[in-house]
């Protein structure tokens, strides 16, 4: 379920067409969340979410949402990643451990042993390939790939680590932390086995690997090594490449670069006191790869925003690049999920209705 709040234009003639993407409370939950977080946008938008209600967040669940509006939410567990059918993987503690909740409500757990009690599961692709690792009292462990419910553990012994996202491929990327393979990212597939990073594949400033696509492209959110402004910087196995800052990032810090698509789009946001505002808020930015420069986001829509509301973090974008955040109501500290669409500017729209209409004649003429 989606609410139109607005359309707007950016900068370059760019538009985009605010929406609220509605979420259905759970049964038992009342009011509108008061946190709502999202782990993973899968490439065609299917988002996974966790959202809380109260002021203590006592009351929580996960799962995932269609771009169609299809709610798939599971109370007191926790989420890690999802795939477009809907399916995502849950945590629920050391107890009981993780498992697979597919989109038509059934649900597998994780396979366990008396050697590995609790799996900790991080994603899973369109193919249903699951990875995570076995809990050792830390939030690493011993990475596992689940395919077809068949569970393999490929590193070797005394290695400890976590499989963070599996890509369409089936390759699942990987960190290390210590082990023969300490220190190394990479990625590893049946096929394939290990391929490691030249470079590593998180680091920087601020060491959170936030965003990946099936390119093995991962984008950290950095600073600007000469002016010291927010960007992002992009990853590749054998490669970094740091983003030019924003031109309007000026005086602001906290980046926050959780997504990029499989067209190289990355979302970033920073928090900045500006347009006359004499406290920190949050900016929206969206690098547009095949133009080399950044658009504005928070200009693009900031007279849609309902009164009242504020940004909160852009949360992903999705391949047709749309992108998703978060923006907070006036009243009782709650949150709404929200969603930007690029609008095709009206050269780019007469010239698809120009190409149907002459299709349109040629098949009368047949």
């Amino acid at each position: 379920m989606f609410a139109v709040l607005g359309i707007c234009v950016a900068q370059a003639g760019q538009q985009f067409k605010l929406s609220e993407i509605k979420i259905e409370n759970p049964p038992g939950f009342t009011g509108l969340p008061t946190y709502i977080g999202v782990n993973k946008v899968a490439s065609q938008g299917t988002l996974d979410v966790v959202v809380a209600y109260g002021q203590d967040y006592r009351y929580y669940a996960s799962g995932s949402i269609t771009p169609s509006g299809t709610n798939n939410l599971k109370t007191w567990v926790s989420t890690l990643g999802c795939n477009n059918r809907g399916d995502f993987v849950y945590n629920t503690g050391q107890s009981s451990g993780g498992g697979v909740r597919y989109a038509d409500g059934t649900e597998i757990a994780i396979p366990t042993d008396s050697n590995h009690r609790y799996a900790w599961a991080r994603d899973i692709n369109d193919s249903g390939v699951v990875v995570g690792h076995y809990y050792l009292g830390y939030e690493e462990g011993i990475p596992f790939y689940m395919k077809n419910g068949v569970v393999t553990m490929p590193f070797p012994a005394g290695f400890q680590g976590t499989f963070t996202r599996v890509d369409a491929k089936g390759r699942a990327f990987f960190y290390t932390s210590s082990g023969d393979f300490e220190q190394r990212a990479g990625y590893w597939s049946p096929e394939e086995g290990f391929v490691f990073s030249s470079v590593g594949l998180s680091g920087g400033k601020y060491s959170t690997l936030q965003g990946m696509n099936d390119q093995a492209q991962s984008v950290d959110p950095e600073e600007d090594p000469v002016s010291g402004r927010p960007t992002a910087r992009v990853t590749t196995l054998h490669s970094l490449t740091y983003l030019p800052a924003p031109s309007f990032s000026g005086g602001g810090g906290n980046p926050n670069a959780p997504g990029i698509n499989n067209k190289g789009q990355i979302v970033l946001d920073f928090t900045q006191k500006f347009d006359g505002s004499t406290k920190y808020r949050y900016h929206w930015a969206l690098w547009d790869a095949p133009y080399d420069e950044w658009i504005d986001l928070y200009a693009a829509v900031k007279t849609q925003v309902p009164a009242g509301w504020s940004f909160g973090q852009v949360k992903g974008i999705d391949d047709l690049g749309r992108v998703y955040g978060t923006m907070k109501r006036p009243t009782g500290n709650t949150y709404a999920l929200v969603r930007l669409d690029p609008v095709p500017e009206p050269g780019t729209l007469a010239a698809l209705v120009t190409g149907t209409l002459i299709l349109l004649r040629r098949r009368t003429r047949r």
